[in-house]
């Protein structure tokens, strides 16, 4: 397993996808503080990733991908599940509310 040093090194510098990455490298390290990352993973241990909106192809295909894998390397036992708000603000609230409870 890769340890938080490494999967940070893996980021670009410059660009969208580097602001992307540096997010989601962000959310991993809260993430690994939370589970702990020598922590074992129990059936209820999820991540939900909301996405905004299917308008730009760039969430779907880049950042959801990218986010479901960088979690199966940190924390393979951990249930990662996307749901996009397809530019709905009440679905988005919605979501978020449920991926809370």
């Amino acid at each position: 397993m890769r340890n938080v040093t490494e999967v940070s090194t893996a980021i670009p510098k410059t660009g969208w996808m580097a602001r992307t990455r540096k997010m989601i490298g962000a959310t991993m390290i809260v993430m690994a503080g939370t589970f702990g990352v020598a922590g074992t993973a129990v059936a209820a241990d999820w991540v939900a990733m909301l996405l905004p909106e299917n308008v730009n192809p760039r969430w779907e295909s880049q950042d959801a991908r990218f986010f479901v894998e960088s979690m199966a390397e940190v924390a393979p036992g951990i249930r990662v599940e996307v749901f996009n708000a397809n530019n709905d603000p009440a679905t988005q609230q919605r979501q978020a509310e449920q991926a809370l409870t």
